[in-house]
C-alpha cells in the first residue's frame, strides 16, 4: 500500500487533484492520522469527517459548485441550458447535481452528453447534437462565457 512507502516524518499531504486518488489516498493514511490537504478533489463523500477525518480541501465540494452553476443560470435568466460532461464518476456526478439544481428553477435541461476523456476525437465523435457555440461577453464583465447549444445563432 502507499503509505507504508511514506517517512516516518510526514507531517501532511498535499493532494490529490482526484477525488478517487484523494479517497485511496485518505483510506490508506487514516490511520496513521495524517492530514491531507486536496486543491481539486470535489466530490461530496470527502466531506463526510466519519469516512475521512483528516481529509481538507481548497475547493468546494460538488454540491456547492452544482449550486453555484445553478444561482449563474437563473443569474443571466437561461430557460434552457444543457450539460457536457465526461463519463468520469466526479463529472457524471456534477452534471447530474447541476440538472436537479437547475430543475428546481424551472429550467429544461435540452440536452445531456456525455464522452470518453480519452478519446482521441472527443468533441466531433462524441458530441452529437452541439451545433453551435455562442461567445457571450457581458458588457458588465471582462470575462466571456461559453455554452454550447443546439440550436443555430
Amino acid at each position: 500500500m502507499c503509505y507504508q512507502a511514506l517517512p516516518d516524518d510526514i507531517d501532511f499531504i498535499i493532494g490529490e487533484a482526484r477525488s478517487s486518488c484523494s479517497k485511496a489516498i485518505a483510506y490508506a493514511t487514516k490511520s496513521r492520522k495524517i492530514p491531507q490537504i486536496s486543491y481539486a478533489s470535489t466530490a461530496v463523500e470527502l466531506s463526510n469527517k466519519k469516512n475521512y477525518p483528516y481529509f481538507f480541501r481548497t475547493c468546494a465540494p460538488d454540491s456547492h459548485q452544482a449550486i453555484a452553476l445553478a444561482l449563474l443560470v437563473r443569474r443571466f435568466k437561461w430557460d434552457k441550458v444543457g450539460t457536457i460532461a465526461t463519463t468520469a464518476m466526479d463529472a457524471e456526478t456534477l452534471a447530474r447535481m447541476f440538472a436537479l439544481q437547475v430543475r428546481k428553477l424551472g429550467v429544461a435541461i435540452t440536452g445531456e452528453e456525455r464522452f470518453d476523456m480519452h478519446s482521441d476525437d472527443v468533441i466531433t465523435t462524441n458530441v452529437k447534437s452541439v451545433s453551435a457555440f455562442h461567445i457571450y461577453e457581458h458588457p458588465w464583465y471582462f470575462a466571456s462565457f461559453i455554452w454550447f447549444s443546439n440550436q443555430q445563432c
